[in-house]
């Protein structure tokens, strides 16, 4: 590894992930700037997941004898990393083989920054892309947010905890390089999120240090139906729980963005009342419908929240 760039610690957690977790690993230990150190954590497989990711050279596993989720098993990984640096890699995605030797530089030379991250392509099952997340720099920017250059990126000027919350994110986890300092700052993955998780952490680690952003695509990322973020309702429901707690934890925020705040309330609410008396579950139904009132009057929500009722 060059002298001039830090080491790095990579974090891949894998629950019954048989099917991908050595493409993961191997894009891991394919990275032209070699890792200290690669960790996967299996958060209690019942497959061959651990043995597959034992069987590439200079991988260590990390085992739950449970399945505890995702965030505990990203804080098992995080919590025994022996860098400065921490990259974290969903088992089911892949890197660029240059994805670190771009993101390694900006913490080299801005001690500031605490979180660096770039965007990424998504592909379906059969490796077909289906999508990417590009124009960052442009979304970015029309949330308030200005740009210096740093090395291969671009840090953050201006709230980035506010931009976070406003967007609804844009980093996705396989994206993001951060300080293991910056994580011990910031608290562990908070194992009551199932979903959501990841952008309440981010919320979290913007306030202990800058961000940066890498403009290119450097991670590609597998769709599945049964991928967290397929599962909509159940993503939602995490999700407004979330929402419900930033007033109280950001007061000061601007106007702008607590006008986004009780609107994401108001909508998110709304649909999963709706989802749940579709489901049956008029009482769940009518406390959603409550909340989305809460949030924002609507005269369709309110005959909806009657209707309920009969």
């Amino acid at each position: 590894m060059p002298a001039e760039l830090p080491p790095y610690t990579v974090v891949i957690p894998v629950f019954n992930g048989e099917r991908y977790v050595r493409r993961a690993v191997a894009s891991a230990a394919a990275q032209t700037v070699p890792a200290a150190e690669i960790l996967v954590v299996d958060d209690g497989s019942t497959d061959a997941s651990a043995d597959l990711a034992a069987s590439h050279p200079g991988v260590r596993v990390l085992t739950h004898a449970t399945n505890r989720g995702l965030s505990a098993a990203r804080n098992t990984g995080i919590a025994a990393a022996a860098t400065g640096l921490v990259a974290l890699l969903d088992s089911d995605d892949a890197w660029d083989a240059d994805k670190m030797a771009r993101q390694l530089p900006v913490f080299a030379a801005r001690p500031d920054v605490a979180v660096v991250f770039c965007d990424f392509r998504a592909v379906n099952v059969a490796g077909e892309k289906v999508g990417w997340q590009g124009g960052t720099r442009d979304r970015v920017a029309k949330l308030g947010l200005t740009f210096e250059p740093a090395a291969d990126a671009l840090v953050l000027v201006g709230s980035t905890t506010e931009a976070l919350i406003r967007e609804t994110s844009f980093l996705h986890p396989s994206s993001v390089v951060a300080r293991h300092a910056a994580f011990a700052a910031a608290g562990p993955f908070d194992v009551s999120y199932r979903y959501a998780e990841d952008l309440e952490m981010w919320i979290r680690l913007s306030a202990v240090g800058r961000t940066a952003y890498v403009d290119r695509n450097l991670v590609t990322i597998e769709v599945r139906p049964d991928s967290l973020g397929h599962q909509t309702a159940k993503m939602a429901k995490y999700l407004t729980d979330l929402y419900a707690t930033l007033p109280a934890r950001f007061p000061d925020a601007t106007p702008e963005t607590k006008r986004a705040v009780a609107a994401f309330l108001k909508r998110e609410c709304a649909g999963l009342a709706w989802h749940h008396r579709e489901q049956g579950d008029r009482p769940l139904a009518r406390d959603y419908y409550r909340r989305s009132l809460a949030a924002g009057w609507s005269l369709r929500t309110f005959l909806a929240y009657l209707r309920s009722y009969a």
